[in-house]
């Protein structure tokens, strides 16, 4: 019983932790974002982000700002295959060679979008935006800590709330981006 509360305690703190600073990803990367309104990239307001880790930024700050505050703009951009902005912010905060690495698919109700493999756990493998009527849900997939003897997990579903709540669906074993809509997105099977 002490070894699953165990497993349980380690699994929550991969999709709620927030990894310590990677030098090799954040060199004189800003820790801030101008936007003028979600999606945008110049203007006067400022999105704060964690100071140790700008993938996470990205992929967990200003992702589910931009899906939440642009009155389905980001989406729309994303959906018809405008990734400028998106891989602008990640060549920013991250690296030319990390925004390359992105890649975006639209799909009939959502859009997936694919990074690099993360390096850290808390870092998506993917993000699935997902619209339905007029209302948006941001899912993640992100790596969790290696266990001995759970080798099948090689993720947590997480999420975003609009009310900025980060959401646990648990542990996942598959590895590719079609799984993930799959499960996520049961049309997409």
């Amino acid at each position: 019983m002490k070894f699953y509360l165990l497993l349980l305690a380690l699994l929550l703190c991969a999709c709620t932790s927030t990894p310590k600073s990677s030098a090799e990803r954040q060199s004189n990367a800003p820790q801030a974002i101008a936007v003028t309104k979600p999606g945008s990239l110049s203007g006067d307001s400022k999105i704060a982000l964690p100071t140790d880790n700008n993938v996470y930024g990205l992929q967990h700050v200003l992702i589910p700002h931009w899906t939440y505050n642009s009155d389905g703009q980001f989406y729309a951009e994303l959906q018809a295959g405008d990734t400028d902005k998106l891989k602008e912010v990640a060549t920013k905060l991250i690296s030319k060679e990390y925004a390359e690495g992105i890649t975006v698919k639209p799909l009939a109700s959502a859009v997936l979008i694919v990074f690099p493999t993360p390096e850290k756990f808390t870092e998506c493998f993917f993000v699935l935006i997902v619209k339905k009527d007029q209302e948006f849900t941001v899912y993640t997939y992100e790596k969790t800590l290696n266990l001995e003897g759970l080798e099948e997990v090689k993720g947590v579903v997480g999420g975003w709330s609009k009310n900025k709540e980060h959401l646990n669906y648990g542990p996942r074993g598959y590895s590719s981006a079609a799984d993930f809509a799959a499960d996520m997105l049961p049309s997409a099977k």
